[in-house]
């Protein structure tokens, strides 16, 4: 269920904060020339009881509030991830996932749902003006979320950011008309030479319109999007000052998106992930019960693709993905920030980059045992047998000696058993769709 409130103005604030009169409200005589006698030239003000929208301090009076209501009911907030909240009684639990004044709350008992739903529409319920309780939040079955449209029906859960992409190009009428669908993102003019001085309508249109349009396809890409998360990484290089070639891969990115804007992420039993993982159990045995492993992660780099914008470095791409009970739920495509010298050190790169969200990860099972159970070190998938090398063995050698030790931080989780890497054939490693296009 999802609660949304429009409640956070009930949060009392600590600080002395006033206000100017709004326009249209008049002072009752007497106040305000005994105002005047005592304060002579002094204009009136008002001083806020309740946090209201627009101040800084209303996101952190709020969420402080809200912590200390789901305290009283014997909630929990997670260490790992200050944004849930937990509680378990009788073997049944709930989760409470807070973002700003939406909550999201989901778990197997029905008892301890109710009653925090008794307790917060009693903490947030207001008099009107007749003198009646009146609770202004709803509660509702989750349809949408932080911008995603939410379906469950049947067994299968979906999600999408169609009215998003909408948005997007309702808001920017040349691109509606002179964008034309297409199916891949990929662009026949990104192989040839780009001749910087010819833009035509849409492409000076695109360039200063550049950062609103990227954040806006960074936004969709990190959501529900993830077959489109490297070409946006790829355009958003040109953030600060687009050249041609940005311009042309955020042109491949809107003809994409308009010719496939209801792609979605759908979840259901029996997955084929899941037989990924069974069949990679059975390849290779050191990996044991994968297929039953939580969660399981994947990572990849692209070595030193080639350069086509001025002033940009040979660096690779990191990606990597994560899965939870077989779905997938995390993904990243991210230039490096340093210049690989070989694969295995992109690869080394990559996988440390990847152990960072295996071990939040690790640490949330831990928090979270009923749902994942036992915790155990989460699987790192990799396809280079070199950086698995390294990886797994704390030795020295010249091509690892120049190496720096932060990118070594793959060990240390290795080590204390958070994060295992294992081998996995190139050919069936999804995390190469967020190295390259």
């Amino acid at each position: 269920a999802l609660y949304s409130h429009n409640q956070r103005r009930q949060a009392a604030l600590k600080e002395d904060i006033y206000a100017n009169l709004p326009a249209g409200i008049k002072i009752k005589r007497p106040l305000y020339d005994q105002v005047q006698r005592d304060h002579p030239g002094s204009k009136l003000a008002l001083k806020l009881l309740k946090s209201l929208y627009g101040l800084k301090q209303a996101p952190a009076v709020f969420n402080a509030l809200v912590n200390k209501v789901l305290i009283e009911q014997g909630f929990t907030r997670c260490v790992h991830d200050t944004c849930l909240c937990t509680k378990v009684e009788n073997g049944k639990w709930c989760l409470v996932a807070v973002f700003v004044d939406d909550l999201l709350v989901t778990g197997t008992s029905d008892l301890i749902m109710k009653a925090l739903k008794k307790s917060l529409e009693a903490q947030f319920s207001t008099k009107n003006e007749k003198g009646a309780t009146v609770y202004e939040g709803q509660w509702e079955n989750v349809r949408s979320y932080l911008g995603m449209d939410i379906k469950y029906a049947d067994g299968v859960l979906s999600m999408n950011v169609e009215a998003k992409i909408d948005a997007l190009f309702e808001r920017h009428e040349i691109i509606k008309q002179k964008v034309k669908g297409s199916d891949c993102i990929h662009m026949a003019s990104m192989d040839s030479p780009i001749d910087e001085e010819q833009l035509n309508e849409l492409q000076l249109y695109l360039r200063s319109h550049f950062a609103e349009l990227v954040g806006a396809l960074i936004y969709i890409s990190i959501t529900c999007r993830p077959d489109i998360s490297c070409a946006v990484g790829l355009a958003s290089k040109g953030m600060h000052g687009p050249q041609k070639i940005h311009l042309l891969y955020l042109e491949g990115l809107l003809r994409y998106l308009k010719k496939h804007k209801d792609l979605k992420l759908v979840y259901k039993r029996g997955n084929a992930f899941r037989q990924f993982a069974r069949t990679l159990s059975q390849a290779y045995p050191e990996m044991g019960e994968l297929h039953n492993c939580p969660i399981v992660g994947l990572s990849d780099a692209n070595f030193a693709p080639p350069v086509k914008a001025k002033e940009e470095r040979m660096r690779s791409t990191s990606g990597r993905c994560f899965f939870v009970f077989n779905f997938l739920v995390s993904w990243s495509s991210k230039r490096q920030s340093l210049t690989a010298s070989s694969t295995m050190q992109a690869e080394l790169i990559a996988a440390s980059a990847a152990s960072d969200m295996g071990i939040w990860f690790y640490n949330l099972s831990c928090s979270l045992p009923f749902v994942f159970g036992p915790s155990k070190a989460i699987p790192l998938l990799l396809d280079n047998l070199a950086a698995l090398s390294v990886a797994n063995h704390p030795k020295h050698n010249p091509a690892t000696r120049h190496i720096c030790l932060r990118e070594f931080r793959v060990r240390d989780a290795h080590e204390l058993g958070q994060v295992r890497p294992y081998f996995c054939p190139g050919a069936q490693n999804c995390a190469d769709h967020f190295t390259k296009l």
